[in-house]
């Protein structure tokens, strides 16, 4: 599997994580029993007609040599299969036949043991097992060829086969004409229900958890085992030989299994025949009946179906569409058979915005949409219950059931069908966006530390139309308590309410629960305080009485500096749901914090549909000392820091203004807008914007991207945006990026009606933070080689240590960037596109200081700029002027954390009254920039003159310096010096507050350029200083803003 979103065709991409799955494995022969038809395939559709997987050029030594070389044996240049002894050539309907004995070895002592199957004259292909004598026995159903087959695997991946070919004569047995391609299920308990299964899915090699789960089975009386996918992890013939042992193994105990395969079964076309032969026969796609109620098995692939051997025509890890209409005419004939029967679908992949999780693992090609806009092949067949694996999730929390869609338009309102997650015998995977259970991380990991080594099981029980579904812990060995139980006759009633007909819908059961509540006396408690950190610990909430098995699902963790209001840390993490028993408390650390200040933590659970109970709380003070890195501070930020240039984001610096999209980085990639994109302005930022819609093609798209250019991602790179997502109407949306199997870029999945989780992917792990739908915000993306970390208006917020990072996608085709979507392989630009707005996107090549990311988000986004400007003045005005004589005031210099300042200088006389000052560079009177060696004005009275140096940064915040000069008669002593009654500036908490954006460039001096060519705020302060002038009749000299070049200082 590659990432989540619809999965790419190529089968070979595995899920991350599963490296941690694999075990060896050796191939014994699994037999099927064929005796008795109480499991039988439909008759709808034939069974596979196996064919040995074909063998690569690279190993046709292993092929198998034709009986006159060789009577009685094969030779494959390394592999040996030989009979003891001829089969028989000619047999009746009805009578066993005895084939010999066979033995089978490869030069190097690795081969496994043989495999025998038979196949019928109607394709149906069945594996038996060796008798006492070593011989072994099938009984021919109907007239016809047979060929039986012996075949073998070394342990290089070649497979030999010898066969032979027994015509059989008689009239077909009509009471084992239906023989199954399974083995035949135990017959129920008396009064028990009438059909019992049990249900797994992601098996992943892990053959000792299965042969456990057997075990268990066995003890429950389970008829028949359900296998919804991922068997091995990477579709060897020595995985799938590992399944055929183990269930072998486990013969005895009667319980058959019926399965479907997943993405990591399948590695080409060839893996659907490996399958086959490890199942007794079975095919991928196929229609069985179990005590009189219908399984159907649906693997992924793509083409067409083979009627004969369900095989598709093409391989696939993720796509089911081509089963599509298979899947709606068995459904139909599985239904009209009896209307009120649950019908079992087995579908590795769950459908998108069903049960827990499924908004970011899915296939694709059975269904489409979330929400209102949900639709699906299973729509109009309430007695579906379809099992869903792949992603991992226990069957802990009650949303790993779900029942149709409620409240959807027209026809589709009434409705609805059943999801369940099949729980894995592998490791646990969650939602991401949420903590790892280790109290110290700081990352995002799907996998929490407590949770890598679970099995679990699902045990249902069938009575008439009444289904119930028990789940159970296999490493804690008890229940758990989440029992599902509902009527299809219901379901298919229509005259019932939706929620009558649909219990498990869960808009029904949210409103029927409440967020959780905490015990009696309940307290956070704050230890191992340091100047930068601080463990939190509390007793678990429980979850609000209610009929719906809530629980706690996981808590947010808020941490708030008391003097200001600011939220410094805030996280999510699990509330250990998913371990029996649970644990007692949870703690973690917080982080972010400044030494010596006075901060609130707030806990707040949630309940399994995102209900939030009340907060607790509790005050701590950071210590003074340096108890380890502490996040940036931007008030100690000195002159000198903001006089330093930003770095140029020499990759990408993609800007709307003038209504086109243009990168005005180095690179200057030419962009190609979507048939759909719209630039308009936008107030709140000042700024043209791009405008997105989900599903549209509204996404910017830029040339790909070279080889060179992924390289210099790879070492360390800061990308950021700046952005607004207003809704997400299905499981996720991307606001930037090339994330096609690897790549860069920032996802957004939604969690709440009002909230969504940012994710910076391809970081492993990966890097969340929880913001606001429709609220502007600068992202900060940000990998140094080692460590991945998100800002958040420039402020560090999340961080992922030791991260593996796959900058690079590996489909080339899809090496380009989408800002406001993903690149896909098509080139199309409505991949993942969002409902929102992006005013800019930059790429660097290297990361950027907690500094500049700071100083590249108030730029940005200027609502973000609280701190005035910085103005100092060197050397200080002289302090003593002679009336009638010219007096020049040196220029300002100004600096602010955005980078963009402009400057001005006003003059008043003795009584108040404003000064005309003079630029001698230009000769302009007001409203001109200093220049030359600054600014004149002539004194025409004794007394004290006033000089006020005014900095404005790029959201209108002021501070100001103030010199004092007196200016006397008759004197020609000239201006002897300074003064010392000055008011030197330069204080961040002077100045004025103020609204205002803009997206120009910066200043730190006495330079200018053409203020109209900037894009800066040059006609808003110009218009601003001139409603001075024209208000008090005074001058004001104002250094023109400007964006500096990139490097210069």
């Amino acid at each position: 599997m590659s990432r989540r979103k619809p999965p790419a065709p190529d089968p070979t991409l595995s899920r991350r994580g599963f490296t941690r799955l694999l075990r060896p494995a050796s191939l014994v022969a699994v037999a099927a029993c064929i005796a008795a038809p109480a499991l039988t395939a439909a008759p709808a559709f034939a069974a596979p007609n196996f064919t040995a997987p074909a063998v690569a050029a690279s190993d046709r030594s292993a092929l198998a040599v034709s009986d006159s070389e060789a009577p009685g044996s094969t030779e494959t240049g390394g592999t040996i299969i030989r009979l003891d002894g001829e089969a028989p050539t000619s047999g009746q309907v009805g009578r066993a036949i005895v084939l010999p004995p066979a033995a089978a070895v490869d030069v190097d002592g690795s081969a496994s043991e043989l495999v025998v199957t038979v196949k019928d004259p109607s394709g149906v292909v069945t594996m038996v097992m060796p008798e006492e004598s070593g011989g072994y026995r099938f009984t021919p159903t109907i007239p016809g060829e047979y060929v039986v087959a012996y075949s073998i695997s070394d342990a290089a991946g070649g497979v030999s086969e010898e066969t032979r070919t027994i015509t059989v004569t008689g009239a077909p047995d009509a009471a084992v004409a239906a023989a199954p391609s399974v083995a035949a299920a135990p017959a129920v308990e008396a009064g028990g229900p009438d059909v019992r299964f049990a249900a797994i899915g992601d098996i992943h090699v892990n053959w000792d958890e299965l042969a456990e789960a057997y075990d268990f089975w066995a003890q429950e009386n389970v008829q028949t085992a359900l296998f919804v996918g991922d068997l091995t992890n990477s579709a060897t013939p020595g995985e799938f030989a590992g399944l055929k042992q183990t269930m072998d193994s486990k013969a005895g105990l009667g319980i058959p299994a019926i399965a479907s395969l997943g993405n990591h079964d399948v590695s080409g076309i060839s893996s659907y025949d490996l399958f086959t032969q490890a199942t007794g026969g079975q095919k991928p796609n196929a229609d069985y009946t179990v005590n009189g109620y219908h399984v159907i098995t649906v693997s992924p692939g793509s083409g067409t179906i083979d009627p004969d051997t369900g095989k598709p025509s093409g391989a696939s890890g993720g796509n089911y569409a081509y089963a599509q209409s298979w899947l709606q005419q068995r459904l139909a004939a599985a239904t009209a058979e009896d209307p009120n029967k649950p019908v079992m679908v087995l579908v590795h992949h769950p459908l998108q915005c069903t049960h827990y999780v499924s908004n970011e693992w899915y296939g694709t090609g059975l269904s489409s949409g979330c929400g209102d806009g949900f639709q699906s092949v299973f729509d109009d067949f309430p007695q579906a219950v379809v099992w869903g694996g792949h992603i991992h999730t226990p069957q802990n929390i009650p949303t790993s059931i779900w029942q149709g869609q409620e409240n959807r338009s027209g026809e589709r309102s009434t409705q609805g069908f059943t999801t369940v997650n099949a729980p894995p015998l592998a490791y646990y995977e969650f939602e991401s966006g949420v903590v790892n259970s280790s109290p110290t991380s700081r990352g995002n990991d799907t996998t929490p530390d407590d949770a890598g080594n679970n099995r679990q099981t699902a045990i249902v029980e069938i009575t008439g139309t009444t289904v119930t579904i028990k789940n159970y812990d296999l490493l804690a060995d008890q229940w758990i308590d989440q029992t599902w139980t509902w009527d299809v006759a219901d379901s298919v009633d229509e005259t019932k309410s939706y929620d009558e007909r649909f219990p498990f819908n869960d808009t029904y059961r949210a409103s029927q629960s409440a967020g959780p509540v905490w015990p009696e006396g309940a307290a956070v408690t704050v230890g191992d305080i340091a100047s930068a950190k601080a463990m939190v610990s509390f007793p678990q909430a429980v979850p609000a009485p209610n009929s719906v098995g809530d629980i706690v699902h996981k808590y947010r963790y808020s941490t708030v500096d008391v003097a200001t209001g600011e939220e410094v840390n805030s996280f999510l993490q699990w509330s250990g749901f998913y371990n029996l028993p649970m644990p007692a408390d949870r703690r973690h650390e917080v982080w972010n914090l400044l030494p010596g200040k006075e901060y609130e933590v707030r806990v707040t659970p949630i309940n399994a549909w995102g209900k939030e109970g009340s907060a607790l709380t509790a005050r701590f003070t950071s210590t003074e000392g340096s108890g380890g890195e502490g996040p940036f501070d931007p008030s100690s930020l000195t002159f000198d820091d903001l006089r330093a240039a930003l770095p140029t984001a020499d990759l990408l610096d993609v800007g709307f203004a003038g209504g086109t999209a243009s990168d005005s980085s180095p690179a200057a990639r030419p962009l190609t807008a979507g048939a759909d994109a719209r630039i308009e302005n936008d107030p709140a930022v000042g700024s043209d914007v791009v405008i997105g819609a989900e599903g549209a093609a509204t996404g910017i798209r830029t040339p790909k991207w070279t080889d060179a250019e992924y390289a210099a991602l790879q070492d360390g790179f800061t990308l950021d945006a700046t952005f607004r997502l207003d809704a997400i109407a299905g499981g996720y949306v991307d606001v930037f990026g090339g994330m096609q199997s690897g790549g860069i870029g920032l996802e957004a999945v939604g969690t709440s009606a009002t909230t969504y989780e940012l994710q910076f992917w391809y970081a492993s792990p990966r890097p969340a933070v929880s913001l606001k739908y429709g609220q502007w915000y600068h992202v900060t993306a940000w990998y140094d080689g080692q460590d991945a970390r998100l800002y958040v208006d420039g402020v560090r917020k999340a961080e992922s240590e030791g991260v593996s990072f796959s900058v690079k996608p590996s489909a080339a085709d899809a090496r380009y960037m989408v800002i406001g979507g993903d690149a896909n392989t098509s080139g199309a630009l409505d991949d993942a596109t969002m409902d929102g707005r992006i005013a800019g996107v930059e790429v660097y090549s290297a990361p950027l200081s907690d500094k500049d990311v700071y100083r590249v988000a108030t730029r940005e986004l200027t609502a973000l700029d609280t701190m005035p400007p910085l103005v100092r003045v060197a050397p200080e005005p002289a302090g003593e002027a002679t009336v009638g004589t010219a007096y020049t005031a040196p220029r300002a210099e100004a600096v602010d954390n955005s980078g963009r300042v402009s400057t001005m200088l006003e003059v008043t006389d003795p009584s108040g009254a404003p000064v005309p000052v003079d630029d001698p560079a230009s000769g302009l009177r007001a409203l001109a920039a200093a220049a030359g060696d600054g600014y004149t004005f002539t004194p025409t009275a004794t007394g004290t003159y006033t000089l006020k140096y005014i900095a404005t940064d790029a959201a209108a915040r002021q501070n100001q310096v103030t010199f004092t000069v007196t200016s006397t008669a008759g004197s020609d002593g000239g201006n002897p010096g300074g003064n010392p009654g000055g008011t030197p500036g330069g204080n961040p908490g002077g100045g004025n507050t103020g609204g205002g954006a803009n997206q120009g460039g910066g200043s730190a001096g006495g330079q200018s350029d053409p203020l109209a060519a900037t894009g800066g705020p040059a006609p808003t302060m110009l218009a601003f200083a001139g409603l001075l002038l024209l208000a008090g009749g005074g001058v004001l000299l104002r250094r023109r803003m400007l964006r500096r070049p990139e490097g210069q200082e």
